[in-house]
């Protein structure tokens, strides 16, 4: 893309498809970005977005227009945590579509396809965001005759489709980070053999 072509498709996003109600999600989603707010994320990711990949592509859609800067860069309205947190959240919505397109081919006959998410947590470590979760679908004989609701609510038959974990480094000596982080993993790994 061009500076122009960059610049035009900034301004696009940030005054006709980012509309107050949109920026009031975003903020929303921030607040919920929080260890402290974990819980209120688990039920957002399970009842607003993970209803079909519809939701969940626009949900993606919404991260990704507020996070661009067009050609200069220009600052966003949150400090470097919220956006290490929302970058993590956009991470891991990615993954979250992929699992969908595979399902979407494996089971093309299949009217429903329910998932949701469990064990969501986030943990602020020295130098870098944890972000877990784990993804489960229902595999039960009677998810012909529950809703999603139901579903999210029951202890139904599921199947664990991704357990997933997100490091984010976002230090000044991230790689650094990085470097001692898998050291200790691998001695940690070494010592148990």
């Amino acid at each position: 893309m061009t500076s122009s072509e960059q610049e035009l498709l900034y301004q696009y996003l940030q005054n006709h498809y980012l509309t107050d109600e949109k920026r009031d999600q975003i903020n929303a989603l921030i607040v919920m970005l929080t260890e402290q707010n974990v819980d209120e994320l688990q039920s957002h990711l399970n009842y607003n977005v993970l209803v079909s990949e519809e939701t969940l592509i626009t949900e993606i859609a919404l991260i990704e227009a507020y996070l661009y800067s067009g050609k200069d860069n220009k600052a966003l309205d949150i400090n470097h945590i919220q956006l290490v947190r929302l970058k993590s959240y956009l991470s891991m919505l990615n993954k979250y579509q992929e699992i969908f397109e595979g399902l979407n081919l494996e089971f093309i006959n299949e009217e429903k396809i329910y998932l949701k998410v469990d064990q969501l947590s986030f943990e602020k470590k020295h130098g870098y965001l944890l972000l877990k979760s784990k993804l489960l679908m229902d595999i039960s004989p009677e998810r012909i005759n529950i809703t999603r609701k139901q579903f999210i609510n029951s202890n139904n038959l599921s199947l664990t489709l991704n357990e997933l974990e997100i490091s984010y480094y976002y230090s000044s000596n991230a790689l650094s980070q990085y470097i001692l982080n898998e050291k200790e993993t691998l001695i940690g790994m070494s010592t148990q053999n």
